[in-house]
Parts: structure tokens; sequence; C-alpha cells
């Protein structure tokens, strides 16, 4: 069968799980480190405010969508296509990953979410008793 890499994730809270990434920007030479939570719930990825200035980007590489928030009111966002990375291994990546820019500042545990268009490229294994948790990639 196939190799997978294992990336072992942190926990926060009541079970709250992060894990380090990195967003690349595709059409420049930078990348930017921190910690993210692990959302299974999150439809998209999205990249605090605070870490998104930090890179360089042309406006024509930005997107601006309406998109439905939590409590269904439409919000403008813009979404800028990061490539995304883990440690696992040898910094596993995934391509173009049109990620939501947003505030996270009040969140000290983390700067940014990764959703279901990054995870669902992964199995998530979670033992809440043990508090052990993890990706295969």
């Amino acid at each position: 069968g196939i190799k997978m890499e294992r990336q072992a994730l942190s926990f926060i809270g009541e079970g709250l799980m992060t894990c380090k990434v990195k967003f690349i920007n595709p059409f420049k030479d930078e990348e930017v480190e921190c910690e993210a939570l692990i959302d299974t719930g999150a439809e998209l990825t999205v990249i605090c405010q605070t870490i998104f200035e930090q890179f360089t980007v042309e406006e024509a590489n930005l997107q601006k969508h309406g998109i439905s928030t939590v409590n269904a009111d439409e919000e403008d966002v813009h979404l800028y296509p990061f490539h995304i990375s883990i440690p696992s291994g040898s910094w596993y990546k995934i391509n173009s990953i049109l990620t939501v820019v947003r505030d996270l500042t009040k969140r000290e545990e983390y700067k940014a979410i990764v959703g279901i268009d990054f995870l669902r490229n992964c199995r998530l294994h979670c033992d809440w008793i043990r508090r052990e948790a993890y990706l295969d990639i």
C-alpha cells in the first residue's frame, strides 16, 4: 500500500486540536509558519489578517467573495490561493487552497484555521480519552 506520513496534533483546552502550518505565497518566494486550529466544521481554511499582512500580495491575485457566516449574514471576504504545508515528513503540501483572510487576533493559541478544503486530503485520528490525535497524509 501507500506509505503515509503521520503528523501529531496538540490539544488546547477541552479538546481543540492544533498543528503547525506553513502558508506559502505561490507568486513570490515567501512563507510564514504559524499555529493553526484543525477544524472539521470549517469548509474553508482561514488565515489571520496579521499573518496575511506579512506577505507581498498583488491585488490581481486576491479574490473577493460574499460568504455566508455562522449567523447566515453575507459577509465580503478576501480569498488568496496559498499553498499550505504541514511538517509531516518533508512538509506535505497542498497547492492553491483558497484561504479566507479574517481577524483572528483574539485567538492567542492559533493564527489560522485549517478547514475541510485541506483536511479532506488526510485521515484524522483522535482519541479524546488519551488526548492523542494525528493526521495521516
